[in-house]
C-alpha cells in the first residue's frame, strides 16, 4: 500500500494552520504521513499547529520548525530529507482547504498512471465569485494542456512527485529563487522527459482563498507573471507570448472601434468563446452558478492582465 507523505510550507499562517489540520485529520485514506515546515513564523502558527496535533494524538503528524529561509528553500530540504526515493510527494499550501478525498484520489491516479508528476485541480472559494470565475480558464488551461501531453501550468496548492523524480529535474531549475518553484519543476520534468498526468476529479479539488482586495490580487497576479523571465520551455513561452498578443490585440480593437466599430465583433466573438470554455469548466466542476459573472470577467481579463504585465516589467 502507497504511503504518500505530504508536506506542507507555512509562514505566518495562524488564521488558516487549524483548518488546514482539520482538513487532512478527516482525509479518507488514512495512511500517510503529514509534514508541516514552519519558515520562521512570528505569529502564533507554529503554537497553534503544535497544539491541535497533541490535542487530537495525530502521531502521523510531523511540525518543524526552521529559521525563515522562504517557502521554496523550506520546501526543497524537507523534499530532500525524505528517505525513500520512489515516496509519492503530495503539496498544497498552508492556507488551502484539500477535500477529504483528496489523498485517496491523488494515491489512485498515482496507482493507474505511474506518473512521475500529478497536476491536481484548484479552485478559488466560493466568497470571491469573480476570482473563482477567472481562475477557471487558469484551470481550463492547467488541466487540458496536461490531458493532451502539453503541460502548460501547474500549482503547488495541488501537486504530487516521486523524490526521484524530483532530484532528477532539480538540477535543471533556478536556485535561488523563491518565487515559481512549481512552474519551474514543471518545466525541468518535461526537459526530463518524465510523464506527467492531470488529476480530473471533483474529489481532488483544493479550494484556496482569494484576494480580500483588488491591490492584493493583483499583486498576486504580478508575482505569477514575474516568474516569467525565467521560462525555459518553449511551449510554455510560446503559450504567454500568444496570450499578451491576444490581449494586446483585444485592446487595440477596443481603441479602433472608435473610428471603425465593426472591430467590435472581435470582443463579440471572445465573449462566446469565454462562455464555451468557461461555461463547460464550471459545469464539470460542479461550480455552474459561476456562469453568471463569465460576462463581466471577459470583459475586464485583458486590462488587468496587461496591467500585471507592465507591473511586472517596471519591477524587474
Amino acid at each position: 500500500m502507497i504511503r504518500p507523505i505530504i508536506i506542507v510550507c507555512a509562514y505566518n499562517e495562524q488564521q488558516n494552520v487549524t483548518a488546514l489540520l482539520e482538513a487532512m485529520k478527516a482525509q479518507t485514506y488514512g495512511d500517510f504521513s503529514f509534514y508541516l515546515i514552519d519558515d520562521g513564523s512570528v505569529d502564533a502558527t507554529f503554537s497553534r499547529a503544535q497544539s491541535y496535533i497533541s490535542e487530537h494524538s495525530l502521531s502521523h503528524f510531523h511540525i518543524l520548525r526552521k529559521e525563515h529561509v522562504g517557502k521554496e528553500a523550506a520546501m526543497r530540504e524537507a523534499i530532500m530529507s525524505v528517505e525513500n526515493g520512489n515516496a509519492l510527494i503530495l503539496t498544497t499550501d498552508a492556507d488551502c482547504q484539500p477535500p477529504a478525498t483528496w489523498v485517496e484520489c491523488m494515491v489512485k491516479k498515482f496507482e493507474e498512471t505511474g506518473a512521475a508528476m500529478l497536476i491536481g485541480p484548484v479552485a478559488i472559494d466560493d466568497s470571491h465569485p469573480l476570482q473563482a470565475t477567472e481562475f477557471l480558464s487558469i484551470e481550463a488551461v492547467t488541466l487540458g494542456s496536461a490531458a493532451l501531453g502539453h503541460p502548460l501550468m501547474c500549482g503547488g496548492a495541488n501537486l504530487g512527485f516521486t523524490k526521484d523524480a524530483y532530484i532528477k529535474a532539480n538540477e535543471y531549475m533556478p536556485q535561488g529563487v523563491d518565487n515559481g518553484g512549481d512552474m519551474y519543476l514543471l518545466e525541468a520534468m518535461k526537459k526530463q522527459k518524465l510523464p506527467i498526468s492531470p488529476v480530473v476529479s471533483n474529489s481532488a479539488i483544493v479550494v484556496t482563498n482569494g484576494s480580500d482586495s483588488i491591490g492584493g490580487f493583483i499583486r498576486q497576479r504580478t508575482r505569477w507573471a514575474g516568474k516569467a523571465p525565467n521560462y525555459t520551455d518553449w511551449e510554455i513561452i510560446a503559450a504567454g507570448l500568444i496570450t499578451v498578443m491576444i490581449q494586446a490585440s483585444l485592446i487595440a480593437a477596443l481603441i479602433g472601434a472608435i473610428f471603425l466599430p465593426q472591430l467590435l465583433y472581435i470582443w463579440l466573438v471572445k465573449i462566446i468563446i469565454d462562455f464555451i470554455i468557461l461555461g463547460v469548466t464550471a459545469y464539470k466542476i460542479e461550480k455552474t452558478k459561476l456562469i453568471q459573472y463569465i460576462l463581466p470577467v471577459s470583459i475586464v481579463y485583458p486590462f488587468y492582465v496587461t496591467a500585471t504585465l507592465i507591473i511586472a516589467f517596471f519591477r524587474k
